[in-house]
């Protein structure tokens, strides 16, 4: 954090808290890196100290209502939301009291917005539970009713895609805003913020429940931990490996390995040993190339042939003639001159052809039925 927390007064440093989270989302590292773990836990500590001043200097007062807040201090209000992210985010040992503290902060945050009322009294409802994600008070949580639970979580979810698109709205016009729209998107940012995070403290509070998934999740850091390490350098005819191999076994460089005590050398293939290659990559790139022009005359060869079977079905001028001979026909013959009354209609007509020895008259004649 580039900032001097003695120069700069609350709303700005949340400003530049509000722009380091960012960053860390959306920037291309991932955040169990260490060092993304350092800058969140670094920006957890400095969110803790700003809640802390905030309090220390009572901007929010207990027994006020949010109409009595100005606006330009409803954007505090989601700095809680935000260590409670960074502690669901984090990785390591130390997990399981993250998750837990994660819990108070997000149970703190919605028992502050619940008492100054930014929600309606009608939609209250949607936070009857809340008291029973304390993580010190599993033995007296209640059973609550499956079908009561989850029209809630419907109601939160409907809710959430409201404000989502109001959130939307309201930002495409920021630059014109006016100080009632920029009330009623802070106001939008929390309510969204408080639905979002009960879902997640419900998951934190049956993660605890159950350890076995702590243990998982460390593991994998673990895992994370041995795959980034350098891998080491095997002597003795061995092959260098990204896995510590098995005491008992020998890998050697023409992919096999021979058992400890034992000099039978046996090949392994597959996932996690050296294969011992087949071809050169030049050898590949030829047989793809050969593969591909075989398969370029193939197309070539279907082509002829469609384009021969196109020319087929094109009608020779015999065929032609014939077509024009009964367009003319009904050129002529009107519809319904037909066999009327079961009469049956003649109709001819005569072409002269003339040469120096004859003339000769060619008479067609047309039944019309």
């Amino acid at each position: 954090l580039s900032f001097n927390i003695q120069e700069m007064d609350e709303l700005e440093k949340f400003a530049e808290c509000q722009k380091t989270f960012k960053d860390i989302y959306d920037g291309d590292e991932l955040l169990f890196e260490p060092s993304v773990q350092n800058k969140m836990k670094l920006l957890r500590e400095r969110l803790m100290d700003l809640q802390l001043q905030v309090d220390v200097a009572k901007i929010f007062s207990a027994n006020e209502d949010v109409d009595d807040v100005p606006t330009d201090n409803l954007p505090l209000l989601l700095i809680l939301p935000l260590i409670c992210k960074l502690y669901e985010d984090s990785n390591g040992p130390a997990k399981v009291h993250n998750y837990e503290q994660c819990l108070l902060f997000g149970i703190q945050f919605i028992r502050h917005i619940l008492a100054l009322s930014i929600f309606h009294k009608d939609e209250e409802y949607l936070f009857d539970d809340v008291d029973d994600l304390d993580p010190y008070n599993s033995s007296a949580e209640k059973q609550s009713d499956p079908a009561e639970e989850r029209n809630r979580k419907l109601a939160r979810r409907r809710l959430a895609l409201t404000l989502k698109k109001a959130i939307a709205d309201l930002k495409s016009k920021l630059l014109t805003m006016e100080e009632e729209e920029k009330r009623l998107l802070y106001l939008d940012e929390i309510k969204l913020s408080a639905v979002e995070l009960v879902d997640s403290l419900k998951l934190l509070k049956r993660n605890k429940t159950y350890p076995c998934f702590f243990c998982y999740d460390i593991f994998i850091s673990e895992e994370w931990e041995l795959l980034k390490s350098e891998p080491p350098n095997y002597v003795d005819n061995t092959v260098k490996h990204c896995f510590p191999l098995p005491t008992m076994l020998t890998i050697h460089g023409d992919g096999t390995v021979t058992q400890k005590g034992s000099s039978m050398k046996v090949p392994l293939f597959g996932c996690g040993y050296p294969s011992k290659p087949t071809q050169t990559v030049g050898e590949w790139l030829n047989r793809r190339n050969e593969k591909e022009s075989h398969l370029n005359d193939k197309m070539e060869e279907l082509k002829v042939e469609s384009d021969a079977e196109e020319s087929d079905d094109k009608d020779s001028d015999e065929e032609l003639a014939k077509a024009r001979e009964r367009d003319e026909l009904r050129d002529w013959v009107r519809r319904g001159d037909g066999n009327t009354y079961n009469q049956v209609n003649i109709f001819w007509y005569a072409q002269t052809h003339t040469s120096e020895r004859y003339t000769c008259t060619y008479i067609s004649i047309y039944v019309c039925i």
